[in-house]
């Protein structure tokens, strides 16, 4: 049986489809069958808001504000007829975002990830505070030290080399900080607003209604398949992580051999990265037309083990150069606890 609240979203939702013209491209019947077939509530709303001509930014933040509502309060067959708002206290909700399971692992594991504390961290700030832009959309500098000050990562925002001093100039410069914010816009949980970065009221307060191992699958899959990896390593005549973005379901499944085949423990780097470099055909050429593999075997390490390891998946040892000890190699890694349940439900 329908919940009121249920009730109360369908009749604005179709409401909605009639006052922007777009209920002869959607019916409610269809939006009830995408919720259940779209993996991510983002797509089912760009699915909807692309079709509808809107006269301003308050008129799509509406509809998309009330797409997110329906995803959210639409029964579900695997619920028992139950929404995911009815689910949602205390619980470990099944959805498309998990192919209808259960998620493998708790808030409680979650929790010690400090990518995912620095990210609630940011949210919060700007939910409090007046966080300026500049020009260019990037957070000014009185307020990324403002925010930097509050993450569990140590991050500086000038380093001292000798007897020069060099100071962070823009937000780009701070990659960590940069990417958290680049995740939460594409979450549509942050915008830009007359100069300032603001939370988006609504969005959040769904957000906030999941539990944190909820938030924080919704996290890694904002940045598994929405966010551009070649962004944070544009490098290579052919990108490299654009390659292994492309590619990434052959990507989890070499994580996911390799772990298997070394049953948990510790495993070589070169038996990932030469194994990708023969199967995806992966090169990186210099100027003068000279394949250098060692350059290529760090760029796989920056793409895939450092960003893994941000979110908890990997562990990694690493070596002493002997002609340059200041410098360290990546030995080997293992995908950790989180990091195979993680994999095994993308």
């Amino acid at each position: 049986m329908k919940s009121k609240s249920y009730d109360e979203v369908e009749k604005k939702l179709d409401q909605a489809l009639r006052y922007y013209e777009i209920n002869d491209k959607f019916s409610i019947t269809d939006l009830r069958r995408r919720v259940l077939e779209v993996k991510h509530p983002f797509d089912f709303v760009k699915e909807v808001v692309e079709k509808a001509k809107f006269e301003s930014k308050v008129e799509l933040e509406s509809l998309a504000n009330l797409l997110m509502e329906f995803w959210i309060y639409i029964p579900r067959p695997e619920l028992g007829n139950l929404s995911l708002m009815e689910k949602i206290k205390g619980r470990i909700i099944p959805s498309r975002y998990f192919s209808f399971q259960k998620l493998p692992y708790s808030s409680e594991e979650v929790e010690k990830i400090n990518f995912f504390q620095d990210f609630l961290t940011f949210l919060k700030y700007v939910e409090e505070n007046q966080v300026k832009l500049t020009q260019k959309g990037n957070i000014t500098l009185k307020n990324l030290g403002e925010i930097v000050k509050q993450l569990v990562i140590p991050i500086r925002m000038e380093e001292k080399v000798g007897g020069r001093v060099f100071r962070v100039r823009s937000e780009e410069e701070l990659s960590y900080v940069h990417k958290i914010h680049i995740l939460a816009d594409l979450m549509r949980l942050v915008r830009k607003r007359k100069g300032k970065l603001v939370i988006c009221k609504k969005s959040k307060h769904h957000f906030d209604l999941f539990p944190h191992n909820v938030q924080f699958q919704i996290l890694w899959s904002t940045y598994w398949h929405h966010l551009n990896w070649a962004y944070f390593h544009p490098y290579g005549e052919e990108n490299i992580a654009e390659i292994l973005q492309d590619n990434r379901d052959y990507v989890k499944k070499v994580f996911l051999d390799l772990n298997r085949k070394f049953k948990n423990e510790w495993i070589n780097f070169s038996y990932l990265s030469k194994r990708l470099e023969k199967d995806l055909e992966l090169t990186w050429y210099d100027a003068e037309g000279v394949n250098h593999p060692d350059i290529l075997y760090l760029e796989i390490e920056a793409v895939l083990i450092n960003e893994f390891k941000l979110f908890g998946l990997v562990e990694t040892r690493k070596k002493k150069e002997k002609k340059w000890p200041h410098l360290e190699r990546l030995v080997s890694f293992r995908l950790t606890s989180l990091g195979r349940k993680i994999l095994s439900i993308m």
